[in-house]
């Protein structure tokens, strides 16, 4: 980590970051090798909102129960990939945390895993958006109930009030295949999102992964989800769950 404050620093990996107006708008650089580098300046869609604000009523489940920030925000610019340049314009979460992680790989030991998926509808994903923390026990990792969350309808900001995951493995890897969220906002009314998984990045313990999501009425998003189980504990298991 730098010493200087976060609102501006570079790192040798070649990643500079600029806070350009506090919890609206940041500039991220980065120089990287094989002709590739990004220049992308994020501007908030929302306020930032704090774990404590956005609680369902499986709060009590929480893996996270101290300092968390959420906040979507619309990241726009380009980035250069091995030589190819992409136009870059669609939503993205800003996620922080600065507290103790109960999932087993933190050293707590719980059987458990916290996940943080996410997608968005619309042109630049500005017509809707969901973001949820999921939490799966080991002994169904099919099925998770979210306990953090909230959705962005038109830029109007709404609580989660219940939600529920169902995910589905493929048979001879640690993989998710299709996953399901059935979400209930604060004005009673129920969202269905369905996500296929194209494409996967194991970057240790976890899993992440792109994931294009389908509403009930046909629209389709884009987003993320991240981590699903510590591979770890899936090893331990010695299958993907059924």
């Amino acid at each position: 980590m730098p010493r200087a404050n976060l609102d501006r620093y570079d790192l040798a990996s070649g990643i500079s970051v600029r806070m350009l107006e506090p919890f609206e708008r940041w500039q991220v650089r980065y120089e990287g090798i094989h002709d590739t580098r990004f220049e992308l300046e994020f501007r908030a869609m929302m306020p930032p909102v704090h774990v404590s604000e956005t609680g369902t009523d499986a709060q009590e489940h929480a893996t996270i129960r101290h300092g968390h920030l959420d906040q979507m925000m619309r990241v726009t610019g380009s980035a250069r990939v091995r030589g190819v340049d992409y136009p870059v314009d669609f939503a993205a979460p800003r996620d922080h945390s600065w507290s103790p992680r109960p999932e087993s790989t933190s050293g707590y030991g719980y059987p458990m895993s916290g996940n943080f998926d996410y997608g968005s509808f619309g042109e630049a994903g500005q017509d809707f958006s969901f973001f949820v923390q999921t939490r799966n026990d080991w002994d169904d990792l099919r099925r998770g109930y979210v306990h953090n969350g909230y959705i962005l309808d038109g830029g109007e900001l709404l609580r989660i009030k219940t939600g529920e995951g169902r995910f589905r493995y493929a048979e001879d890897a640690f993989v998710i295949l299709s996953l399901t969220y059935e979400l209930e906002d604060e004005r009673g009314r129920t969202h269905v999102l369905e996500g296929t998984p194209k494409s996967f990045y194991n970057p240790g313990a976890g899993m992440l992964a792109v994931v294009e999501w389908r509403s009930r009425d046909g629209s389709v998003g884009w987003g993320e989800y991240n981590w699903h189980g510590d591979l770890y504990e899936l090893q331990r298991i010695g299958r993907p769950p059924r």
